[in-house]
């Protein structure tokens, strides 16, 4: 909130680089209010796979929408046929910041449709980023989390598929 003050202060035309962060931070935290807190039993009992996986979900969540103004900068430098770099585009980047971020919570429950989602998703946003230039391919904010995310999934899965066999 300091910060998209302190903006709209200094430059008020470049209120939209600020005005995603105070949005996703209150989104995520009112869904948290509203999901149920985990009982003492499902504490303990936490898996780790899952949990590392929200928490991967979690933090690429706020990078996808802090480094936002830093990859349009890049996007614009190249071609952008999509209109990412757009101003009035902003809010779709909060939106798949918060979805991210939600998912997190069926994840960390151990959903693997969520796991499968949040992976989806992850890739998809590198991609397109790495379609549009190239530097991104090997930029480790954004290629590192479709990886791990990936890695976590098919190992919850054959952590899953073996207990069901056993």
């Amino acid at each position: 909130m300091i910060a998209l003050l302190t903006v709209l202060n200094q430059s008020p035309a470049d209120t939209w680089y600020a005005a995603p962060f105070p949005v996703v931070f209150g989104l995520l935290t009112a869904l948290a209010m509203i999901m149920d807190s985990p009982t003492p039993t499902t504490t303990r009992n936490a898996d780790l796979i899952p949990t590392a996986c929200a928490a991967l979900v979690y933090l690429y969540s706020f990078v996808a929408v802090f480094l936002w103004p830093d990859s349009v900068t890049h996007v614009r430098l190249g071609v952008d046929p999509w209109g990412y770099t757009q101003p009035h585009r902003a809010h779709n980047i909060v939106l798949f910041g918060f979805i991210l971020g939600a998912l997190s919570i069926p994840i960390w429950r151990g959903r693997l449709w969520a796991m499968l989602l949040a992976c989806w998703l992850a890739l998809a946003h590198w991609l397109a980023l790495a379609i549009l230039v190239a530097s991104f391919w090997l930029d480790p904010w954004y290629a590192a989390v479709p990886v791990l995310s990936a890695l976590l999934t098919v190992l919850f899965l054959a952590r899953s598929v073996r207990a069901r066999a056993a």
